[in-house]
């Protein structure tokens, strides 16, 4: 939907249901809500990322005309859902995390640009009991890895475990 299109209410109403505003099916939900600046500068890419390791990239662009019963973004396998959906500029990194502690950093431009309905490709391969748990998408002016001497500039990652422990890591490592 278009934001004008969007019912305005006071600050202490509850809103509106989403499936009054767009037209969902009974076994289908919301995954992400993204704001596109309609004069097309800045993010020019959707990064999807699905549980079962599956990313794919494409453009903006061919989002462009969508209908009120809504476009297919991505094509899932069975046992697969899409979990997250984030922009980026192009040349940004994506750093996916698994439930059983594995994870996988690497340049965007690494998984070629694919039309609405294809499926993605393998952004990281898992074994038959993990699932990706988490998914996000680096700026590529935010991922600079720098060493002078023994200090390291650039960005780090933190996991925390179910049980409240932590682990801060270079990015780049």
């Amino acid at each position: 939907s278009k934001v004008y299109e969007l019912p305005a209410t006071s600050r202490q109403s509850k809103g509106t249901p989403v499936v009054n505003i767009i037209q969902i099916g009974p076994d289908e939900k919301v995954t992400s809500l993204l704001m596109v600046p309609k004069d097309g500068k800045g993010d020019k890419f959707f990064i999807m990322g699905t549980r079962a390791g599956m990313i794919k990239r494409t453009e903006i662009t061919k989002y462009d005309n969508i209908r009120k019963t809504g476009i297919i973004a991505m094509g899932l396998k069975d046992n697969d859902e899409l979990r997250w959906v984030k922009t980026s500029h192009g040349k940004d990194v994506v750093v996916e995390v698994t439930e059983k502690g594995l994870a996988i950093c690497y340049n965007e431009v690494q998984v070629r640009a694919m039309g609405r309905s294809a499926s993605g490709v393998r952004g990281m391969k898992l074994k038959a009991e993990d699932r990706v748990m988490s998914m996000d998408v680096i700026d590529e002016d935010l991922a600079i890895f720098e060493e002078s001497g023994s200090k390291y500039h650039g960005p780090d990652m933190l996991v925390v475990l179910e049980n409240g422990f932590g682990k801060r890591t270079m990015l780049k490592h």
